[in-house]
């Protein structure tokens, strides 16, 4: 009997009946597990979710099944892939914006961990700087696990040897150091490795990343990069990588971690995209009926905020990964580390000079307006109630909840545990460079997303289901009293 099956087919021919069928797949047997797409959809994708007894049962459903079943050995047309779903309860989502992204993430992920969630946290996506964290919380879960899953397991575990590594050296310093090497070393191999393979190797040894077939069945992460040649998000996870376009491939040998992240925050120009090669691995094809692309030797991959900065899509849809599906999670919980919008404008008096500023604002405003629609997005699907969530901005603050909520957390926490504005405005204007970050920008980046998650999570407690509800106030208090106001601002001073 079929448990879950997805068959991609690269022209419509040969359905026959059994074709007609799949293309009306709402008989009452097939579950069908908040899927919806369209007919040229169903072309080359079906999700056929046969569980339980009653699956499967009559003549029709029978003959279907044996249908597949050939089509399965004898691959027609396609890849015929035996998937599992993935059902999260919470996904966590975090974002790009460098090491400053995602010291704020690990301040969330602390709140998180002391409402006792990390059991349920069975999906994590990625961008950039989000990736960095991701990536190395996925690496140490089971020691995590082990420990207990509390706050405490995950500040011992994960929090404070990445703090550690980035407060005692500069990341950026180090492959800089490098960079003579590299040019060497990129002479001999050309188009195959340049200065973005040289920021794998150092994140693997950095952060003691591995092979990304190692990383736990869940949480299951998602590295989210941008696939310059096709346009879409190419996805990273421990089964094999892939997108939309060229479709997906399980992993056939070693591929590091590093490399994922390294691809995943590939930001240009520092960055180069990485150059992925493909001789190893077998892609199923485009996965929504358009004309394939010729494959590449070396697949150009880039930042993945370059197209969704928040690494939102996978947990906002059901979506196709490399063996699996994932659907979206009872609750998503969004943390945005990106740059706030800036309100600025510089002229030049030289022609090439003021051309690129130019050029380089529209990209920015665009950028922007991008990054805002998403979140505009994410905050209507929440408000109708298309799967509940919270989305947590470091360019916000806690004085911008509503009234009501406001008095309700400064009363729960006391007045001198807010965060004051004039050291929010320092800490939103913290760089995002891969550079060190002193013990002040991390303390301040971290509690600011550990407070602003403790004060949104309460203020829309009321629209969550139970087993998102927090219960008491967080535990972690800073008392804002002259002399640490003061420590703050030496530290948060503009470098």
């Amino acid at each position: 009997m079929l448990s879950e099956i997805v068959f991609l087919v690269r022209d419509e021919r040969g359905f026959g009946g059994h074709g007609r069928w799949l293309f009306s797949a709402e008989v009452s047997t097939c579950q069908q597990r908040s899927i919806r797409t369209s007919c040229a959809q169903l072309r080359v994708e079906f999700l056929i979710l046969a569980k339980g007894s009653a699956a499967a049962t009559s003549a029709q459903d029978l003959s279907a099944e044996r249908w597949l079943a050939d089509k399965r050995s004898d691959g027609y047309g396609g890849t015929l892939m035996t998937l599992r779903t993935v059902h999260p309860r919470l996904a966590v989502a975090l974002s790009g914006g460098g090491f400053r992204a995602a010291l704020f993430h690990a301040g969330v992920l602390v709140r998180v961990a002391e409402a006792g969630w990390l059991p349920r946290l069975d999906l994590i996506s990625t961008v950039s700087g989000g990736s960095i964290l991701g990536a190395v919380l996925a690496t140490k879960w089971e020691q995590i696990l082990r420990k207990g899953a509390s706050a405490t397991a995950l500040r011992e575990v994960v929090v404070a040897p990445f703090t550690r590594a980035l407060e005692r050296s500069s990341f950026i310093g180090s492959w800089g150091a490098r960079l003579p090497l590299a040019f060497l070393r990129h002479a001999f191999e050309r188009e195959a490795w340049n200065r973005t393979s040289l920021a794998a190797e150092l994140l693997s040894t950095h952060f003691d990343l591995s092979d990304i077939r190692q990383l736990p069945e869940s949480p299951y992460l998602v590295v989210n990069a941008s696939n310059l040649l096709s346009g879409r998000s190419w996805r990273f996870t421990r089964d094999g990588c892939g997108d939309s376009r060229f479709g997906y491939a399980r992993w056939r040998q070693f591929f590091s971690v590093g490399a994922a992240v390294a691809a995943s925050a590939a930001f240009p120009p520092v960055f180069s995209p990485l150059p992925m090669s493909t001789s190893t691995l077998a892609f199923s094809g485009p996965v929504y009926g358009e004309q394939a692309l010729p494959l590449p030797a070396l697949m150009p991959l880039s930042d993945g905020g370059v197209y969704d900065n928040l690494g939102v899509e996978v947990a906002t849809k059901t979506t196709l990964v490399t063996g699996r599906t994932v659907s979206v999670p009872e609750f998503l919980l969004v943390s945005d580390g990106g740059f706030p919008a800036q309100q600025r404008f510089r002229r030049s008096g030289m022609p090439a000079v003021g051309e690129g500023l130019l050029l380089y604002r529209v990209d920015e405003v665009a950028r922007d307006q991008v990054g805002a629609l998403r979140r505009r997005m994410l905050v209507r699907q929440f408000q109708e109630g298309r799967g509940p969530g919270a989305l947590i901005v470091l360019g916000s603050s806690v004085r911008k909840l509503p009234a009501s909520a406001l008095e309700s957390y400064v009363k729960a926490v006391g007045t001198n545990a807010v965060i004051p504005e004039t050291l929010v405005g320092r800490i939103q204007s913290i760089r995002t460079h891969l550079n060190r970050f002193s013990e002040t920008e991390a303390e301040a980046l971290m509690y600011h997303g550990y407070t602003l998650t403790d004060a949104v999570l309460h203020a829309y407690r009321d629209s969550y289901d139970p087993a998102y509800q927090l219960a008491p106030w967080g535990d972690w208090r800073i008392e804002f009293t002259p002399t640490k106001i003061e420590e703050w601002e030496r530290g948060l001073s503009v470098r």
